[in-house]
């Protein structure tokens, strides 16, 4: 995902539970197929400049990096968990981007 920064300044950055995720299982609300995110905040050089992976006691990722300069960033999201058989777990998730309060 592209973002443009028109000043510098505190971006937070959170991939979070997607309230409208499909059920694992049908008979428990709680079920939600949600995904374990790594996010990466890249420079418009693709230098990496934040990394979260979880954040609040979950599998979801938030972050709050200081842009250092107006321009374009790059937020990347990724899953963390390989399976046994080398497969990156498959989920649902929601990306918000916000400046800092």
């Amino acid at each position: 995902y592209k973002i443009t920064v028109a000043a510098p300044g505190e971006i937070v950055v959170y991939a979070v539970e997607d309230p409208n995720a499909p059920l694992a299982d049908p008979m428990d609300p709680e079920s939600r197929e949600n995904a374990d995110t790594v996010v990466r905040v890249l420079d418009s050089m693709g230098n990496e400049i934040a990394v979260n992976d979880d954040a609040f006691n979950s599998t979801f990722s938030a972050l709050v990096f200081d842009a250092p300069a107006a321009g374009d960033y790059t937020i990347v999201v990724e899953p963390y968990f390989i399976s046994f058989f080398g497969e990156y777990s498959n989920g649902y998730y929601q990306l918000k981007v916000a400046p800092a309060p």
